[in-house]
């Protein structure tokens, strides 16, 4: 919805979109260190994400419903405009490998770091790399049954 307001506000001057392949909105979850370093929070966590994971691959496989339960019943958009939105989330993919999206995340700290004068961090040490599976597995669960469906 935004890049159509954003074409019917600006195109006329020239702008564009510009596809470029990879999603600009991934999704993180953030929780304090000290809830993952408690086992019952961290389990807690665990299953949270598995679900979270789930529901990516459901929004995948029940796109009206997203757009009409969600977008026009909660935040009441119409129809059409729901299904744009729900377009152009596009597909979600849950990695289960962080190394390109950790990777990505120190360039970014980088340039940030570069620009802003300040202290580079270490990407790494900002994952907890136990919930590294735990999402895509959900995902692919939920998308296995979606299919059976």
């Amino acid at each position: 919805m935004k890049e159509a307001h954003y074409i019917e506000n600006y195109g006329r001057d020239g702008a564009t979109v510009i596809a470029h392949g990879l999603r600009d909105d991934p999704g993180s979850l953030y929780v304090p260190a000290a809830d993952v370093a408690d086992p019952a929070k961290a389990a807690a966590i665990r299953a949270y994400v598995a679900l979270w994971g789930r529901a990516l691959a459901w929004l995948n496989a029940h796109p009206q419903e997203w757009a009409k339960g969600y977008f026009v019943e909660e935040q009441g958009l119409n129809l059409e405009d729901a299904r744009y939105v729900v377009e152009s989330y596009g597909k979600f993919e849950v990695p289960g490998d962080w190394t390109e999206a950790i990777e990505r995340q120190q360039a970014t700290i980088g340039l940030l770091a570069k620009a802003t004068s300040q202290k580079v961090l270490n990407a790494p040490d900002l994952f907890d790399r136990r919930f590294e599976h735990v999402a895509a597995e959900g995902f692919v669960a939920e998308t296995a049954s979606a299919k059976a469906e």
